[in-house]
């Protein structure tokens, strides 16, 4: 690669959804990948390349954004979209930086950015798919790991590699923030996907009487919804499945405390091995001064 083009040559980063309400998903790790690209962008060129159904191109501040439109869902798996597209965007990065390791797209960027003379490295946020790293271990194909949290990087069975480093996790702080004038109003706040192993079910059931809950998030389960509204009945619970970033900024600075009761095993039976690799929802409400 010659040295005269790297610095044009922006930063990619790769994840299979977009956080936006309209043709991603709405959720912890969607949103940091988002934050962490607009802020690595007022330093340095920086480009973010996801998957949906339809093309988009544009730019938030300076970050480049480009929607790869009808990508292939492997197995049918919607966490799992792949388009030879990537292979273009990889090829015009200078670094390359994957977002959950276990998906085909991570694994086809791996291969081009080592083919390409490209560094890639990677972010594990609790998602994946059906992908080669199933049958063989991909964590050599790239130069670093990059961990939200010394727990992933435990789970990984990184503890003792020195390519894997743990750079934490974060929040927008001019976005999220206290403010002196909101009251704390006692409501005990949950946000996040309303997904059975979130464990929200265990946090209504040990409400009691004199505690409202107010379970934020949109809705992935329509049975496990339900569920929850047969608990909620007759317990101080508001649920609200639509909340953009100023009413949930909102919510953070009213609550007095905010849960997240993920659980191992979940009210059907159902296991997952790592319910929470971080909490992102956590430090955004510890940003507003809710504990």
């Amino acid at each position: 690669m010659n040295p005269s083009t790297t610095a044009a040559r922006p930063v990619l980063h790769i994840v299979p959804a977009l956080f936006d309400s309209r043709d991603g998903i709405v959720g912890g790790a969607e949103r940091y990948v988002l934050e962490l690209a607009r802020q690595m962008a007022e330093v340095v060129p920086t480009r973010l390349v996801t998957f949906g159904p339809c093309a988009r191109e544009e730019r938030i501040g300076p970050l480049q954004l480009r929607v790869i439109p009808d990508p292939w869902y492997v197995r049918g798996q919607r966490s799992n979209p792949v388009s030879l597209a990537l292979v273009g965007e990889v090829r015009r990065a200078s670094i390359v930086h994957c977002h959950q390791q276990h998906v085909v797209a991570s694994s086809l960027a791996a291969v081009t950015a080592r083919l390409s003379l490209r560094r890639v490295f990677c972010t594990d946020l609790g998602g994946g798919g059906w992908d080669v790293s199933a049958y063989v271990s991909t964590d050599g194909w790239y130069h670093g790991h990059l961990h939200i949290s010394a727990y992933s990087r435990k789970v990984a069975g990184h503890d003792r590699v020195s390519r894997a480093r743990v750079i934490l996790g974060g929040v927008d702080a001019s976005r999220f923030s206290p403010d002196r004038g909101t009251l704390r109003d006692g409501t005990v706040l949950f946000v996040g996907r309303l997904l059975p192993h979130k464990g929200i079910n265990d946090l209504i059931d040990a409400l009691d009487d004199d505690t409202s809950a107010e379970i934020i998030g949109p809705v992935h389960d329509a049975r496990y919804l339900e569920e929850l509204h047969n608990r909620a009945r007759g317990r101080k619970v508001q649920f609200r499945t639509d909340c953009d970033d100023v009413a949930l900024v909102n919510a953070y600075r009213r609550a007095e405390c905010v849960v997240l009761p993920s659980v191992y095993e979940d009210m059907y039976g159902g296991k997952t091995l790592v319910p929470e690799l971080l909490g992102q929802t956590l430090l955004e409400g510890m940003a507003c001064g809710a504990p």
